[in-house]
């Protein structure tokens, strides 16, 4: 699942390099952004 997870991340920063700055390890900014993100990672999951 983390393997899952981490694939999922780096093609979200392929397609929002602005999210580089937020280092997913380090615990990102929890604001509205993370639901955006989350469904942006189910998507490439069940799809």
């Amino acid at each position: 699942m983390e393997e899952q997870l981490l694939i999922s991340w780096s093609d979200i920063l392929k397609e929002h390099p602005e999210l580089a700055d937020k280092d997913p390890a380090m615990g990102m900014n929890w604001d509205i952004g993370q639901e955006m993100i989350f469904a942006y990672v189910i998507l490439l999951s069940v799809f």
